[in-house]
């Protein structure tokens, strides 16, 4: 019966031991694990900074593996989602902040570079008369708007936006584009009115 005991309390403390080395790696905190269509990349997001011991749980961490490596903090921030694009050269991340909405991030796989999307896309829509006429403007004289990312195309590679806003006239409007990150570009800009 002694022997009985001594066994499960060593199988008990390697379980211990197991669990404390899991967690130690951040295994617990992994919000999504996410693989590139073309299989050179995984990508895997954890709800706290894993780079730091014990783990600081107001952060996000973006880890990659494969052909690029490498990890992003994101502190103060809440993750809401990722994507990548058809042909694995670029991935878009959605973040949010604390009273400052959804924030979209873009990872540009090509030339190693991260951008804010959200400011591009801003860019894009400035001359839209359509928005420009009715839409609200914050004290940075940006636009008061939503954005909802809604896919890639398969074909060009795009991504396909909604977007929302309270206008000047207090009525909700909504719309929907196509935006080219590589080219900065817009197509197919629909609102309602």
């Amino acid at each position: 019966m002694k022997k009985k005991k001594i066994v499960i309390f060593s199988v008990l403390i390697v379980i211990i031991l197991i669990c404390i080395g899991m967690y130690s790696k951040g295994l617990f905190n992994i919000e999504k694990r996410v693989q590139s269509p073309d299989g050179k990349v995984t990508t895997t997001v954890y709800n706290c900074d894993v780079t730091e011991y014990p783990f600081k749980t107001s952060a996000i961490t973006i880890r990659d593996k494969g052909n690029n490596r490498g990890d992003k903090i994101y502190h103060n921030a809440k993750f809401n989602g990722l994507w990548w694009s058809p042909d694995s050269k670029y991935r878009l991340i959605s973040l949010s902040y604390d009273n400052d909405g959804i924030y979209y991030v873009v990872d540009n796989f090509i030339n190693n570079v991260e951008s804010n999307l959200s400011a591009y896309i801003d860019g894009v829509l400035y001359d839209e008369k359509a928005l420009v006429d009715i839409i609200m403007y914050d004290d940075n004289k940006k636009f008061i708007i939503e954005y909802d990312f809604k896919g890639w195309t398969e074909v060009s590679g795009e991504m396909i936006f909604e977007f929302s806003f309270k206008g000047k006239d207090n009525l909700q409007h909504r719309g929907s584009f196509k935006y080219n990150y590589a080219t900065n570009t817009k197509s197919d800009f629909k609102i309602d009115s």
